[in-house]
């Protein structure tokens, strides 16, 4: 573990996650008991650090990184000199290829794969017969369009990051095969049997965020069950995104998108443990009831671009809760009751900041509880330029707001 280090620069900035999941490559953990191997690494890399092998630094994005000291680096050269390694990781990030000749395959041993910041569109489909593959990573690769087809035969693969808002327009054929999967950028729902949404159904050790493109191809409520999102209690955030309906659709079919849409959202209902919530481009009118249920231990949660919901949901009760927003929900007219919730319980007890963003038709908020919102501290309006009315008391309670395109505004104190 420790000889890995010397194949570095000096003066490296080492990530704990990525130093990990090379050791992992390496085979370098070796699992104990129940627990994550991507845990013991970090336990691993923490003892090192305790030892001061490693310091800790700012980088330019102030993320915490560390390095090694010179001599801890020479040390390290010293010990591997007579070690030779399998070709197990391969970092191919920034170099600008345009494609990965077939023989990758060669590479039998390789564990971890490094493609990101390089002008690839696809992937050969050779590198499906890696069968030691671990971590793929695809990010900032802007021309990528498809996966290779026969992915579904990585079946050691933990780790797959790409572009959320990159070109990719669906995902391989059986992709939930891929039941080893703990990091998942994103979930593109097909329309063929085989990339639907029902592939998700076991893979179910993802852990961070998801974000599930293309909802509005379910048009069977039967495959939003299927998905078991209540299944996958590691993941602390979910994206659901649909795409927004074409103008000019008929009445009766704009009516049925509606409420397969809705149908569809209440069975999405994600595991307790998710803490972020993002719902971007639903079309339906009602919210789904889990979506208020006060066990629930959102932290964060933004709705965007929900054209038809013409109210809020009651988020009063959500005892954790510390940041909403929404943005373009152009039938909202009002605020009211409704958004608190139960009156005889304080709302919002932990809400930090509230925005409000590009709200076309918003007129008036209601009254607000004296006991609601106590620890609000950060409240932007922008973008609503029919809003006539502000609660006094909320405006007033406050260290920091900014009101701003809101011409119609009366009702500040």
């Amino acid at each position: 573990m420790f000889c890995l280090l010397s194949i570095f620069p000096q003066n490296h900035d080492f990530e704990v996650e990525e130093l990990v999941l090379l050791w992992m490559a390496e085979g370098f953990i070796q699992p104990v008991g129940a627990r994550r191997l991507e845990d013991l690494g970090a336990d691993y890399f923490h003892d090192l650090y305790s030892r001061s092998f490693f310091q800790q630094y700012k980088n330019t994005s102030n993320q915490t990184t560390y390095k090694m000291h010179d001599l801890i680096h020479d040390m390290a050269r010293v010990v591997s000199k007579d070690i030779c390694f399998h070709t197990k990781v391969l970092g191919l990030s920034s170099i600008g290829i345009a494609e990965l000749p077939d023989s990758v395959d060669k590479l039998e041993y390789l564990r971890y794969l490094n493609l990101s910041r390089n002008p690839i569109s696809h992937l050969p489909e050779s590198m499906c017969r890696l069968a030691a593959l671990q971590t793929l990573k695809l990010t900032n690769c802007p021309q990528l369009c498809d996966l290779p087809k026969d992915m579904k035969n990585l079946a050691n693969l933990r780790h797959l990051h790409f572009d959320v808002k990159g070109q990719l327009q669906s995902m391989p054929l059986q992709f939930g095969r891929l039941t080893n999967l703990q990091t998942l950028s994103a979930y593109i729902v097909g329309r063929k049997e085989g990339n639907g949404i029902g592939e998700l159904k076991n893979v179910n050790g993802l852990r961070g965020s998801l974000c599930i493109k293309n909802i509005e191809h379910v048009l069977d409520l039967k495959d939003a069950v299927v998905a078991k999102l209540g299944m996958k209690t590691c993941l602390d955030k979910l994206e659901l995104q649909w795409r927004k309906l074409r103008s000019g659709l008929d009445p009766q079919v704009l009516d049925r998108r509606k409420n397969e849409q809705a149908e569809v959202l209440a069975n999405l209902q994600p595991h307790e443990n998710v803490k972020e919530l993002v719902i971007q481009n639903y079309c339906g009118v009602i919210y789904p009831d889990w979506l208020s249920q006060p066990w629930r231990k959102f932290t964060s949660i933004h709705l965007q671009g929900l054209k038809y919901c013409d109210n809020l949901p009651s988020l009063g009760q959500l005892p954790f809760l510390k940041h909403f927003a929404i943005s373009d929900l152009p039938s909202l007219k009002y605020v009211d009751h409704n958004f608190y919730g139960k009156c005889n319980a304080a709302t919002f007890p932990s809400l930090v900041s509230f925005q409000l963003h590009d709200m076309s038709a918003l007129l008036h908020w209601r009254n607000v509880s004296n006991d609601a919102m106590p620890c609000l501290n950060t409240f932007t309006i922008h973008g609503c330029p029919n809003l006539i009315s502000l609660p006094h008391k909320l405006l007033s309670l406050l260290p920091y707001s900014s009101v701003s395109n809101c011409g119609s505004l009366q009702a500040v104190p």
